[in-house]
C-alpha cells in the first residue's frame, strides 16, 4: 500500500460523491442529510419559504393566473419536499379551494403565519403585497440565521485548522527526534 494507492482512493472517493450528488437518488440522499441537520434544517426551510413568496408574489403581480403562478413558483423553489406540497395543492386549488386551506394542511412546511397571511391576502386582493412583505420579513431572518451560522463555525474551523497544523507539525518533527535519537 503505497502513497500513490492512497491518492489514487482519494480521488475514486470524491469522484464517486460528485457523480453519485448528480443523480437523482444521490440529490435526494443528500439534501435529505442536510435537512435533518439542526441548524441547517431551518435555514433550508426558510429560504424555501422567501423563494416561494418572492416568485409568488411577484407573479402574481405581473398578472398571471393563480395555477400558473403556483405551478412556476414550485419548479422555482429548489426544495423537492415544498415541491410536492405546492403541486399536490394545485389540484384541489383547481377545484376551487382557497389557497390557504391547502397549504393549511402541510403545517410543516407552511407556518401558520404565511397560510393567515395568505387568508387574508386572497381575502382583500392584495396576495401579492402580502406575500412581499412576507418574503422581506423571513429574508431578514434567514440572513440572521446564517450570521449565527458563520458566529458557530468560524471557531470550529480554527479549530480544525488548528489540529490539522498540529497534526502535520507532530508527523514532520517526530521522525527527525527519532533520527536523532
Amino acid at each position: 500500500w503505497s502513497f500513490t494507492a492512497d491518492i489514487l482512493v482519494f480521488f475514486s472517493v470524491v469522484f464517486f460523491f460528485i457523480y453519485f450528488n448528480r443523480t437523482p437518488t444521490g440529490k435526494k440522499f443528500f439534501f435529505w442529510i442536510i435537512s435533518n441537520t439542526p441548524v441547517a434544517s431551518d435555514l433550508i426551510k426558510k429560504v424555501a419559504l422567501v423563494r416561494f413568496a418572492r416568485t409568488f408574489g411577484n407573479l402574481i403581480g405581473s398578472g398571471l393566473g393563480i395555477i400558473e403562478s403556483l405551478e412556476l413558483s414550485s419548479k422555482s423553489i429548489g426544495n423537492q419536499n415544498y415541491s410536492t406540497a405546492i403541486e399536490a395543492s394545485i389540484v384541489s386549488i383547481k377545484n376551487g379551494v382557497p389557497i390557504y386551506e391547502e397549504f393549511g394542511k402541510y403545517p410543516k412546511l407552511f407556518p401558520k403565519m404565511l397560510v393567515s397571511l395568505i387568508s387574508v391576502g386572497e381575502r382583500t386582493g392584495s396576495l401579492q403585497s402580502v406575500l412581499s412583505i412576507f418574503a422581506d420579513f423571513y429574508e431578514e431572518e434567514v440572513d440572521t440565521n446564517l450570521k449565527q451560522l458563520t458566529a458557530i463555525l468560524e471557531p470550529a474551523l480554527l479549530l480544525l485548522m488548528g489540529l490539522m497544523v498540529g497534526a502535520i507539525a507532530i508527523s514532520i518533527i517526530l521522525p527527525i527526534y527519532q533520527l536523532v535519537g
